[in-house]
């Protein structure tokens, strides 16, 4: 009877093994850190100060954060959903400081409701999302663990009012503060935003170029012409403001890859290849472009960003090697492909380029780097006057 009823009251704070706790703790605070870092990326990506930012949560166009944080469900009236986690794990280290049975009773339940909605989010992001965010999925998987640690551990159950009120005022404060954060960054946003687009709307509409780029960043119809939003990009390899701008576009394809499509266009300030250019400048930006332009549709992509990321480390050398690696050294020495890249760079004349990088978003010329907030922005403002919002 007695070993009955100490099963029956079996406490994880105070009869777990010192593996239990450390399991425990340490699943807490990374809860918490993922939490922490979740919340920061959603008003990163939602209001951007600036560029390259938490790209540790980008690693692919399947592993990466940004559908998810351009979800409807990322956030409950402005206040991240990740904020709630950071409160969930300070619930369960709390446990150690306050190890009354309701304490304990209101963690075990709040932890399965968080894992049911965790599976949830999980399915979610697999099925509708067709992505994972790999800094969200790991707080699933400690999330669970959490879980297995006090259905394993703990036999204490049931629901104790005064905890849940305590827990949910706590809460309330909390997502009140970061909520309002959240409204005088929109509040700024939306100035912005006014601001932005009458100056784009003011531009001169230039057109889209006559013959398109087979080189796409994103591809949404098989003609250019034909998508939404359309953005033809006149860039260097080795301009580091095209660099910028290239992680720019990077944030904001997750958000717009079903109405956008994306064409590169070659422009290299390099007098190798460019009629235009009459001095030594980006003296490895035409080899860069000939190799580049040899790789098949689907490699566009892999070699335009491996190329950007290794910008500093371009010479001779890196070339041959990257030529090799996504095999073109046939290729990309041949004469036909170094004319193939002169004919797209005299497109550039029609719309008087002088320096990259230089867009045209849906016929309008912008020059230099735009953030991702300021491209969100003008797409957005094209959506909704096409219905598309």
């Amino acid at each position: 009877m007695r070993m009955r009823m100490e099963n029956e009251n079996k406490s994880l704070y105070k009869n777990g093994t010192s593996t239990t706790h450390a399991l425990l703790v340490i699943s807490s605070l990374i809860m918490i850190g993922l939490s922490v870092y979740l919340t920061n990326h959603y008003f990163q990506t939602h209001f951007p100060q600036g560029l390259g930012s938490s790209t540790l949560c980008e690693i692919n166009s399947f592993l990466s954060c940004g559908a998810a944080t351009y979800s409807p469900l990322s956030n409950i009236a402005g206040v991240p959903i990740a904020v709630f986690g950071v409160f969930i794990g300070l619930f369960l280290l709390s446990g150690y400081l306050f190890t009354q049975k309701s304490v304990e009773e209101t963690n075990y339940l709040i932890l399965i409701l968080n894992g049911a909605g965790c599976v949830l989010l999980f399915f979610y992001s697999l099925f509708i999302l067709k992505s994972l965010c790999p800094f969200c999925t790991l707080y699933y998987v400690f999330s669970l663990l959490a879980l297995y640690l006090f259905w394993k551990n703990s036999s204490i159950s049931g629901l104790s009012f005064k905890t849940l009120s305590i827990y949910g005022v706590t809460v309330a404060i909390g997502a009140t503060a970061v909520g309002s954060n959240s409204w005088k960054k929109k509040d700024y946003h939306e100035k912005l935003s006014a601001s932005l687009i009458k100056q784009f709307d003011s531009l001169k509409v230039v057109g889209d170029p006559k013959t398109e780029s087979p080189h796409r960043l994103v591809s949404t119809t098989k003609s250019f012409k034909d998508a939404p939003l359309r953005i033809t990009i006149f860039s260097d390899f080795q301009c580091p403001a095209c660099k910028q701008l290239a992680l720019s576009i990077e944030k904001i394809i997750p958000r717009y890859k079903k109405s956008l499509n994306i064409q590169y266009m070659f422009y290299p300030l390099d007098m190798n290849c460019n009629p235009s250019i009459k001095r030594p400048f980006h003296n490895y930006a035409c080899s860069a472009a000939f190799a580049s332009s040899c790789l098949s549709n689907d490699k566009f992509t892999e070699g335009h960003d491996e190329i950007f990321e290794h910008q500093d480390k371009i010479d001779g050398r890196w070339i041959k090697n990257f030529a090799k690696k996504y095999k073109v050294t046939g290729c990309y020495q041949k004469k036909e492909v170094k004319e193939k890249v002169v004919e797209m760079i005299k497109q550039a004349d029609e719309y008087n380029i002088k320096s990259t990088p230089t867009l045209l978003i849906n016929g309008r010329k912008i020059e230099g780097v735009l953030m991702p907030n300021q491209l969100s922005i003008i797409l957005d403002s094209l959506l909704k006057k096409k219905g598309k919002s």
